[in-house]
C-alpha cells in the first residue's frame, strides 16, 4: 500500500510541476517496455501473476497536454502443475492527459478488447476469447535531452467476460499492470 501511495504523491507533484526547461510537444510518441500484470477473476482467492509481458503503443498529441492514444500489449503464464498455458493480448484506444515540460506525469483512460488464449498439450485443451476491457492508470515520462525518453506507469485493468466464454467461464477479471519502458518523440508541433 506504501508503493501506491508514493506512486500517487510522485504522480500528482510531476502533474502539476512546470520545469523552467518545458521542451515543444512531439507530434506523436511511441513506447514499448516491459510489463508486469496480476490479475484475479471474480471467483479466485489468490491473484495470479504474469511475470512475461510488454506492450507498445502510439500516442498521437492533440495539443500539448491531450493525446489520442493506442496500445497493444501481452502478458504469458505457465501453470507447470497443468501443462496449461494462458495468454493475454489487449488491444485499447482512448485518450490521455499529461503535463508539458521533461518530466511529465500522465493519465489515461482506454478502452477496447482483451484475448485470452489457453491451451494445454496435456488434456488436449485450445480456447479463446474476446472481452470487452477497459484500463485507467498513469505514470511519468522522463524525457532526456534527445527525443528519447523513459516511462514507468501503473494501471488497472477490467475485463468484463461473457456468460458463454471458454476460457473465463463468465468471470470478470481485475488486474494491475506495471509497465517500464522508453518513449521516443517523432516530429514536433
Amino acid at each position: 500500500m506504501s508503493w501506491l501511495l508514493a506512486g500517487v504523491i510522485v504522480l500528482v507533484v510531476t502533474g502539476f510541476a512546470r520545469p523552467a526547461a518545458a521542451q515543444d510537444t512531439p507530434k506523436a510518441e511511441v513506447s514499448v517496455g516491459y510489463q508486469w500484470l496480476a490479475g484475479k477473476s471474480s471467483g479466485d482467492e489468490e491473484w495470479t501473476k504474469f511475470p512475461k509481458g510488454f506492450y507498445v503503443d502510439v500516442a498521437g498529441n492533440v495539443s500539448d497536454t491531450l493525446s489520442i492514444v493506442g496500445q497493444f500489449s501481452g502478458n504469458y503464464k505457465k501453470f507447470d502443475d497443468d501443462d496449461f498455458n494462458l495468454k493475454l493480448h489487449t488491444y485499447l484506444v482512448g485518450i490521455r492527459g499529461s503535463s508539458p515540460g521533461r518530466v511529465r506525469g500522465y493519465g489515461q483512460f482506454l478502452i477496447g478488447g482483451a484475448q485470452f488464449k489457453g491451451s494445454s498439450d496435456l488434456f488436449d485443451f485450445s480456447a479463446s476469447e474476446t472481452d470487452l476491457a477497459i484500463q485507467l492508470g498513469g505514470g511519468v515520462n522522463v524525457l532526456g535531452s534527445s527525443p528519447v525518453g523513459f516511462r514507468v506507469g501503473v494501471d488497472y485493468l477490467r475485463v468484463f467476460s461473457k456468460d458463454d466464454g471458454e476460457v473465463l467461464e463468465g468471470e470478470d477479471v481485475n488486474g494491475f499492470r506495471f509497465i517500464a519502458g522508453v518513449t521516443f518523440g517523432i516530429g514536433n508541433r
